[in-house]
């Protein structure tokens, strides 16, 4: 175990992909248990499984996994991220929950499931980490442990992943407004096309006399104004991208063909 630790670890320390470092745990896992199919997958804001590895199952069916809803009365993962608690299915043929993907589990000759959820810190459910049995059994003293660890390192990658997230957020997203910022205007600018005429227009809105509105009305006022600008012009500019490129100035790219026409 302390392999797949060093193994793991070292890969977060690095900077690896949270995919390519759950596809090691996956296949270590695997490797150290001969006849079983490891999977990781993690669970979005919508309540929804989003398979993140599986590397012994085929791309196709790991596609058809996708959205797949959480609830008690859900199979292997799914209920356990619903019930933030391990589920056992010996026999996953004489499970009634596991009627509805039966044929699937079938072809790829699973028998048997032990899911468990993954939580962060404050105890929300974050994703699943699952082994699946070729045979009917239940988990094992020393398989326990081994997935204890997994769960643990999935909570250190998954953690990771979402600093890194946060950290591009935060430098292309101006946290007044939460509108994109100069950073994110510029990026964009690079990327319009300049072959087409007419393909894009830019609009540029400043905001008179906000040194009055702060100066009378203090800062905080200024602010809820800022926030007001930001909320209407992003409604109004809709599909097209609105910014804030500064402390009175926006701006908004307009890419949508009935706008421009």
């Amino acid at each position: 175990m302390f392999e797949l630790q060093r193994s793991i670890l070292e890969m977060i320390a690095k900077g690896e992909t949270l995919f390519d470092t759950a596809v090691e745990l996956c296949q270590h896992v695997e490797r150290k248990l001969p006849g079983t199919i490891c999977a990781v997958a993690t669970v979005d804001h919508q309540g929804r499984l989003q398979p993140l590895a599986a590397p012994s199952i085929p791309p196709s069916v790991m596609h058809s996994m996708r959205g797949l809803a959480i609830g008690p009365d859900k199979a292997g993962s799914a209920a356990a991220a619903f019930l933030s608690c391990e589920i056992i299915t010996v026999d996953i043929a004489s499970d009634p929950r596991w009627r509805d993907i039966h044929e699937l589990t079938h072809a790829l000759g699973i028998k048997a499931c032990w899911a468990h959820p993954i939580l962060d810190t404050s105890g929300t459910v974050i994703g699943t980490f699952t082994i699946y049995y070729r045979e009917c059994r239940a988990p094992t003293t020393s398989e326990r442990q081994l997935a204890r660890q997994c769960v643990n390192l999935c909570i250190i990658a998954l953690d990771r992943q979402r600093r890194v997230q946060e950290h591009e957020r935060r430098a292309t997203i101006d946290d007044l407004t939460q509108l994109r910022n100069r950073s994110a205007f510029s990026a964009a600018l690079k990327s319009l096309n300049c072959d087409t005429p007419g393909a894009w227009a830019i609009a540029i809105i400043d905001l008179d006399n906000m040194k009055v509105v702060n100066d009378t009305f203090g800062h905080a006022a200024g602010d809820m104004l800022i926030q007001q600008v930001a909320t209407r012009l992003s409604n109004a500019a809709g599909p097209s991208l609105a910014y804030r490129i500064g402390g009175d100035e926006f701006a908004v790219i307009i890419t949508d063909t009935k706008c421009l026409s």
